[in-house]
């Protein structure tokens, strides 16, 4: 049976394992994971899900409850992901299915995300729950030293 429910202590290797699924241009480490979710899970505006069937992790989420200047409250899927064995299975539903509702209970009206172009099966799965593609952008970043 599929469950969502909040990250908690002793997940960390069960979520290194399945951030491997992001593919080659992701080189994820377990400290580095280690030191992030253990700032996240500090913070109130951040909020991992867990996908769990059986005793194993399927999926998870990154939220964050964000704030602009100009713009009310709304939610950001800021990483989703479903174990490779488990697509097309429900279970990346269930995650989003679960992140509109925390919203909705903190009385917020909106949940955004964006997704790479060439995650075509992911496009698909959003417009198919209801969401709807609104703008395009650019992102840039420099590393510092």
């Amino acid at each position: 049976m599929l469950t969502v429910d909040r990250y908690r202590e002793g997940d960390l290797a069960g979520l290194c394992r399945l951030m491997e699924g992001w593919g080659d241009d992701h080189l994820f480490t377990t400290p580095v994971t280690e030191g992030t979710v253990g700032d996240i899970v500090r913070n109130p505006d951040y909020a991992i899900l867990v996908a769990r069937e059986g005793d194993g992790m399927v999926g998870y989420s990154l939220t964050a409850r964000c704030h602009y200047l100009g713009h009310a409250p709304f939610v950001e899927v800021v990483q989703l992901l479903t174990a490779e064995g488990n697509r097309s299975r429900g279970v990346g539903r269930s995650l989003m299915e679960r992140i509109e509702e925390d919203a909705k209970r903190e009385g917020i009206q909106v949940v955004k995300l964006s997704t790479q172009v060439h995650r075509s099966r992911a496009q698909v799965f959003y417009e198919s729950i209801g969401y709807r593609y609104y703008k395009i952008s650019k992102f840039y970043e420099k590393w510092l030293q």
